[in-house]
């Protein structure tokens, strides 16, 4: 996504949508913990993190927003 917009702005193009929804998933981690502490106790507990490879067919995870979620769930 990141490439995209950066090309974009090579380009003169000030791509507002797809700020917007950089935006928005980058908030989503810190969302899915609260309503992890508003919903559930967690504290002491295994959890179990599904979705961490987020293109099928491939173990590459370095941008999945999994990994602020776990780093969230250890502290």
């Amino acid at each position: 996504m990141n490439a995209i917009r950066h090309a974009a702005r090579d380009r003169d193009y000030d791509p507002v949508l797809l700020d917007a929804a950089v935006a928005v998933n980058d908030r989503q981690p810190e969302r899915m913990l609260d309503l992890l502490d508003d919903h559930a106790d967690v504290q002491g507990k295994r959890v179990a993190v599904l979705g961490l490879a987020f293109k099928p067919g491939t173990d590459d995870i370095r941008y999945t927003r999994a990994i602020p979620i776990i780093e969230g769930l250890t502290w």
